[in-house]
C-alpha cells in the first residue's frame, strides 16, 4: 500500500516524477524539500509534478514548484505539472502558475510531449 501523505521522487529515466501527496502542504513539502533541491541540483533530467492523487495544496507546495521550474529551466529542462483537479488546479490558475508552467491531463502526456 502507498503512503499517500509523502511525497515521493521516482525516477523515470530522462525525467524525475514528484508524485504530491494528497495534501502538498508546508509537512509534506518539508519532508520532500531538501531531496529534491538535491535531485534537480545534480540531476540534468526533466521534471513533472503529479497532482493526481492531490486534493489540496498551499503556498508551500506552489513554491516548491516554483522553485523547481526556475532551477530546472535554468539549465534548459522541461517542467510540468500533470493531472490537476479540484482546489489544487483552482489555485495553481488562480496563482496563474499555469501561464508560467505548462499543465499536463496525466504524467503520461508530460512523458510523450515531445514522441
Amino acid at each position: 500500500m502507498t503512503d499517500t501523505s509523502q511525497a515521493q521522487i521516482i525516477d523515470q529515466g530522462t525525467t524525475l516524477v514528484v508524485k504530491c501527496p494528497d495534501e502538498f502542504d508546508s509537512v509534506a513539502v518539508s519532508g520532500i524539500r531538501s531531496d529534491l533541491t538535491m535531485a534537480v541540483g545534480v540531476a540534468d533530467k526533466d521534471l513533472v509534478f503529479d497532482f493526481s492523487g492531490t486534493e489540496f495544496i498551499d503556498s508551500s507546495g506552489i513554491g516548491l514548484c516554483v522553485f523547481c521550474f526556475k532551477k530546472l529551466s535554468a539549465k534548459g529542462r522541461d517542467v510540468g505539472i500533470a493531472g490537476l483537479q479540484g482546489q489544487p488546479k483552482s489555485v495553481i490558475e488562480l496563482s496563474q502558475i499555469d501561464k508560467t508552467v505548462p499543465l499536463f491531463a496525466s504524467v503520461d502526456d508530460f512523458l510523450s510531449r515531445n514522441g
